[in-house]
């Protein structure tokens, strides 16, 4: 069986940015009916907090007084976060006799974040100016107002984790589609520590099968999450290894 790998480097792109991109395959072997992801490196250098997913909205019922917090792109913590938050939350509080202290804590028996205050108060989730905007996924809430309370935990556990790596191939893709409805070529499951490598750690290469054998020119690569949304590497470069088989 004929058979040739390519390591493609993102960093050697003809055009676009590391998280999708072009890349010329003009002086590449590249032929095959089957085409296999042998290997791939990506640094985990994503965001679990960014844009446009950065706000909480609050309003405060002893003095009617709302008001909005924007948590910075960044990798956080649950420590990080939590005390991000609860530093926001006591600087942006109303003024004067009636001033609100907050408290943000996360419980390890059921991993779920609580947000306490000294007066009852509300997250507008659902109707806030930021409604669109908020980190109530992240927080573990759905994306409806609170009842006025001077307790409130969130609905589900704390979700900070950094997402899987889908990777679409344009020009070959598998038949199996992300939940916008987008097909992609290859997944690749995220473990690894903010900072540290991600790899295929699938046990068996992951390959698609065309119906004909085809030369490839280029190839357009896009790494999405499993919502179909771009990811971000913040400027990282990564690498990976197919190979095209007769």
């Amino acid at each position: 069986m004929d058979k040739n790998i390519i390591t493609i480097n993102s960093s050697e792109r003809s055009s676009g940015i590391p998280e999708n991109f072009n890349v010329n395959l003009q002086h590449v072997l590249a032929k095959g009916k089957t085409i296999k992801l042998l290997q791939i490196s990506i640094p985990n250098t994503m965001f679990n907090i960014n844009s446009p997913n950065n706000y909480i909205d609050i309003l405060e019922y002893e003095n009617n007084y709302s008001f909005s917090l924007f948590i910075p792109d960044g990798y956080y913590t649950i420590d990080k976060l939590t005390i991000t938050m609860e530093d926001l939350l006591n600087k942006k509080s109303s003024l004067g006799p009636n001033k609100y202290k907050y408290k943000c804590m996360y419980s390890p028996t059921n991993h779920k974040l609580s947000i306490s205050s000294t007066s009852d108060f509300k997250i507008l989730f659902g109707s806030g100016p930021n409604y669109d905007k908020s980190l109530y996924q992240v927080l573990g809430f759905t994306q409806n107002d609170t009842p006025f309370s001077s307790i409130i935990v969130g609905d589900n556990i704390i979700n900070i984790s950094l997402p899987d790596v889908y990777v679409r191939i344009k020009e070959f893709i598998n038949n199996k589609y992300l939940l916008n409805g987008s097909p992609y070529s290859f997944v690749v499951p995220n473990v690894a520590k903010y900072g540290e490598k991600i790899i295929n750690t699938i046990p068996i290469c992951q390959e698609i099968t065309l119906s004909e054998s085809r030369r490839f020119n280029q190839l357009d690569i896009i790494l999405t999450d499993h919502m179909g949304k771009q990811l971000n590497l913040n400027g990282s470069e990564y690498m990976m290894e197919l190979s095209f088989e007769e």
